[in-house]
């Protein structure tokens, strides 16, 4: 059996990172504080105890661009990014984050394993229909702890879907 734990602050960024691919097959792996907990380009999770603590995402599928944002390019973003994904089909996957939880900019597939993801305590969400378009309000405390904020989110869609007009509040 294989215990490996890690030690990072978010000044020093990835807990576990791989530019091209990092695979959890077995063992126990904790880590106790990170930016990003585990980041890379393809991410497979198959077995083993797997740990994570971090003041930012706790698993990140990214190839670095900077592109998707979200899985298959939901809320966050504009399209899934080619190559990228996260996978989980085993073990036990447990994550603490004040970020997303879990977070690929590609595809994102859980079939397998026992995965809890916990962050932000505080999440807020109201849909009014007013004249023009639908009303989307959100809210969340995920930054509280690292940066003393919370963060608001107002998004306005037109009813024929021809405008989305939006506002980010970190207070």
């Amino acid at each position: 059996d294989v215990h490996v734990a890690v030690p990072c602050s978010f000044d020093q960024g990835d807990g576990i990172h791989g530019d091209v691919s990092a695979t959890v097959g077995g063992g126990t792996t904790t880590v106790t504080a990170s930016g990003e907990g585990l980041e890379s380009k393809v991410i497979t999770i198959d077995g083993g105890t797997l740990d994570l603590t971090s003041s930012d995402d706790g698993i990140n599928g990214s190839d670095g661009s900077g592109g998707g944002g979200g899985a298959g390019g939901g809320p966050g973003g504009s399209s899934a990014v080619s190559g990228v994904s996260v996978t989980i089909s085993g073990g036990t996957t447990t994550v603490t984050s004040a970020g997303d939880g879990l977070d690929s900019n590609g595809d994102l597939t859980i079939t397998g394993g026992t995965t809890v993801v916990s962050g932000p305590t505080n999440v807020e969400s109201y849909r009014e229909v007013v004249s023009g378009g639908d009303l989307l309000t959100t809210s969340h405390d995920g930054y509280l702890s690292r940066f003393g904020v919370a963060h608001r989110r107002v998004l306005m869609i037109s009813h024929d879907g021809g405008r989305l007009d939006g506002e980010d509040t970190v207070s």
